[in-house]
C-alpha cells in the first residue's frame, strides 16, 4: 500500500472506466455507453449476467417495489450540505464529453408571458395535451434535459392534431422559449417509488423516518412521492410514457451543455489492502469541485443543481467509518450523556473522519466528530489526492432536499407592487 493516488486509480479502472459488473467482461476505458431507464430495468432482470454502471448491484437502480406495484425506480437517501437528501436515478452515461439540452414543445392556445402554461391546449376530457418530444431514447443524443418551447395553436385545435416536431415546423407555428425541464421517457412496467418504497429505503439507512424527514413524516413522504409524476407525451406520432420532475432543477451553459456537480461515493482499503466501496450513504455536492461556491436553491426548497451528477470516488482513511445504531446505543448508555436520542438518530449512517470520536459524543455533543456529510467537509478534510473524478454521469433529480420534499414546480413569483 503506497498512498492514495495509485490505488484510487486502480479502483476507478475496476469500477468506473470498465463499466461492467455481475460477471460481465469489462469494456475499454474509451467506450461510450448510455443506460436509459429501459436499460437499467433490463439490467435488473438479467440477474447474475447484468451489466450496470460503475459495477453496482443489479438491483441498485431498479428493483421490485415494496408493495405489489412491480418494477420500481429506487429512491436513494443520501446527505448533502450536512443534511439528508434523496434522489432517483433515471439515466446514466459513461465517457460522454457532454450531455445536451434538447427541445420539448408544449401547445398553448394563447401566449401569456407571465404564466406560460395557463392556456395549455386541452383534450376532450379537459386534460392538458401531451408535450411533444424532439428526440427519443433510441438516439445516442438522448437526454432527459429539456428546454421547453410553448407553441401557439388556434383555439379549438384537436389535441391529437400535432404529435411530432415535423408537424409543428411544417405549419410554421409561433414558438416562445420557456423554462428548462427534467423529464425522462420511461420503460413499460416501471413505476416511480411509492410511499412504502421511500419509507423502506430511508429505514434501511436510518433508525426512523424522522431522522431523515422534517415535520409530519406521513405528509413528508407523500410530498416526496409528489415530487415526480408519471405522464405521457408524443414522439414522432407515438405516445410515450415518461416521468416528469418539473422545471428549474438543473443548469446548462451557453453551449446548451448540462452542468454537473460531484456525487461522492466512499471507498476504503479492506484487510487485504484492496480499495473497495464501503456502501455508506453517498454525499451530494453543490458546485464544481473545490470551487467553494454555494449551491443555488430557489424558493420553496428546490435545488437548481444536481439533476446531472459526476461520480467521484473518495478514499477514506482507515479510522473513518459511519456512525451506527450500536454506536448510538453505546453513546446513550454513557452516564451523564448530553446528547439526546433524537440528535443521535440524525447522525446514524453519516461517515466520521475518525471513529475514535464516537465515545466523546456523549459528553461533548455532535461537534466532537468531524462528519464527512458535505462537499466542503470532504474537500477540506481529505484533499484532492483522496478524490478521484470519473467519467460516469448519472441523471439523479432531487425529490428530497434538506429533509423536506422538493416541490414539483417552483412557487410562482410574488405579485409586483404598484
Amino acid at each position: 500500500m503506497t498512498g492514495f493516488r495509485a490505488p484510487t486509480a486502480a479502483l476507478i479502472a475496476a469500477l468506473s472506466l470498465t463499466v461492467a459488473s455481475c460477471g460481465q467482461s469489462a469494456q475499454t476505458a474509451t467506450s461510450q455507453r448510455l443506460w436509459t431507464m429501459a436499460d437499467l430495468q433490463a439490467s435488473f432482470h438479467a440477474g447474475s449476467t447484468c451489466v450496470n454502471p460503475a459495477g453496482l448491484r443489479c438491483d441498485y437502480f431498479v428493483a421490485k417495489g415494496a408493495g405489489a406495484e412491480g418494477d420500481v425506480l429506487q429512491f436513494k437517501p443520501a446527505f448533502s450540505e450536512s443534511a439528508p437528501m434523496g434522489y432517483i436515478t433515471t439515466d446514466f452515461w459513461a465517457n460522454y464529453p457532454q450531455i445536451w439540452l434538447e427541445p420539448m414543445y408544449i401547445l398553448v392556445t394563447a401566449w401569456n408571458d407571465k404564466a406560460a402554461g395557463v392556456n395549455r391546449l386541452r383534450d376532450e376530457n379537459g386534460k392538458p395535451s401531451p408535450p411533444i418530444f424532439s428526440i427519443g431514447t433510441q438516439s445516442a443524443f438522448w437526454s432527459p434535459f429539456w428546454q421547453t418551447f410553448y407553441v401557439e395553436v388556434p383555439l379549438g385545435t384537436p389535441s391529437t392534431k400535432y404529435t411530432s416536431t415535423k408537424q409543428l415546423f411544417d405549419d410554421h407555428l409561433v414558438m416562445h422559449a420557456g423554462p428548462n425541464r427534467f423529464a425522462s421517457i420511461a420503460s413499460k412496467g416501471l413505476s416511480l417509488p411509492s410511499a412504502q418504497d421511500i419509507s423502506t429505503a430511508i429505514l434501511n439507512r436510518a433508525p426512523n423516518l424522522s431522522a431523515f424527514l422534517k415535520g409530519n413524516t406521513d405528509d413528508a413522504v407523500a410530498g416526496v412521492v409528489a415530487s415526480s409524476k408519471p405522464d405521457v407525451g408524443w414522439l414522432d406520432g407515438v405516445p410515450e410514457p415518461f416521468f416528469d420532475f418539473g422545471t428549474d432543477n438543473f443548469d446548462a451553459d451557453a453551449n446548451q451543455d448540462i452542468l454537473d456537480v460531484p456525487l461522492f461515493l466512499f471507498a476504503k482499503y479492506d484487510a487485504d489492502g484492496v480499495l473497495t466501496p464501503t456502501g455508506d450513504a453517498n454525499v451530494g455536492g453543490v458546485a464544481p469541485l473545490f470551487s467553494h461556491v454555494p449551491g443555488r436553491v430557489s424558493a420553496g426548497n428546490r435545488p437548481q443543481f444536481g439533476a446531472l451528477w459526476r461520480l467521484h470516488f473518495v478514499t477514506l482513511p482507515a479510522a473513518a467509518r459511519s456512525f451506527t445504531a450500536d454506536d448510538e446505543a453505546a453513546t446513550l448508555a454513557t452516564s451523564g450523556a448530553v446528547v439526546t436520542m433524537a440528535d443521535l438518530d440524525t447522525m446514524v449512517g453519516r461517515v466520521a473522519l475518525n471513529a475514535a470520536c464516537f465515545p466523546d459524543l456523549a459528553t461533548k455533543g455532535l461537534t466532537a466528530c468531524t462528519w464527512l456529510d458535505s462537499q466542503r467537509a470532504i474537500e477540506d478534510n481529505l484533499g484532492e489526492k483522496a478524490i478521484q473524478r470519473t467519467d460516469l454521469q448519472p441523471a439523479c433529480p432531487f425529490v428530497m432536499w434538506r429533509g423536506q420534499p422538493v416541490p414539483f414546480e417552483p412557487p410562482p413569483p410574488p405579485p409586483v407592487m404598484q
